[in-house]
C-alpha cells in the first residue's frame, strides 16, 4: 500500500498537540507578565518604606511633638501616584509609631499596601525600633 499523505487522525492528533503546547506558552506568558509587576511594586513599595523610614530616623529627636503622618502617598518626582491604590483605601502608605520604653525608644511600622492588576491586594511592612539620640 503507497501513502502519500496523512490520515485525518494524524492531522487531528498533531493539532492537538500544538493547541496543548500553544496553550501552555500563552498561560507561561501570562503568569511572567503577572510576576513582573509584583515585582515591580515590591521594588516601588520597600523603596517607598526605606525612605520613610530614613525620614523617621532622621526626624526621631522630635517625634513626640511633630510625629509623622499616620498615611503617605507613593508617588515620584512630579507627583504621579506610583502604585494603585486598594479600593477602599485613603493612602498607600501608613505608619505605626509606639513608644516602648519611657519616651526613648519607639517600634516603628511603615507599611505599603497596593491592588495589582488582576485585583489583587499586596502589601510589605517594615517594624524596627528607633531610640532617641
Amino acid at each position: 500500500m503507497n501513502k502519500k499523505g496523512f490520515t485525518l487522525i494524524e492531522v487531528m492528533i498533531a493539532t492537538g498537540v500544538m493547541v496543548f503546547v500553544l496553550g501552555a506558552l500563552v498561560y507561561g506568558l501570562a503568569q511572567c507578565s503577572t510576576l513582573t509587576e509584583t515585582a515591580r511594586y515590591q521594588d516601588i513599595a520597600l523603596n517607598a518604606i526605606q525612605q520613610k523610614m530614613e525620614e523617621i530616623a532622621n526626624n526621631i529627636a522630635t517625634i513626640d511633638t511633630n510625629p509623622p503622618a499616620a498615611t503617605f502617598a507613593v508617588v515620584n518626582a512630579q507627583g504621579e501616584a506610583l502604585l494603585t491604590t486598594p479600593a477602599g483605601g485613603a493612602l498607600p502608605g501608613s505608619v505605626q509609631i509606639t513608644p516602648v520604653e519611657a519616651g526613648q525608644l519607639y517600634d516603628v511600622t511603615v507599611t505599603v499596601s497596593w491592588q495589582q492588576g488582576n485585583g489583587r491586594v499586596l502589601s510589605r511592612s517594615l517594624t524596627t525600633t528607633l531610640c532617641k539620640r
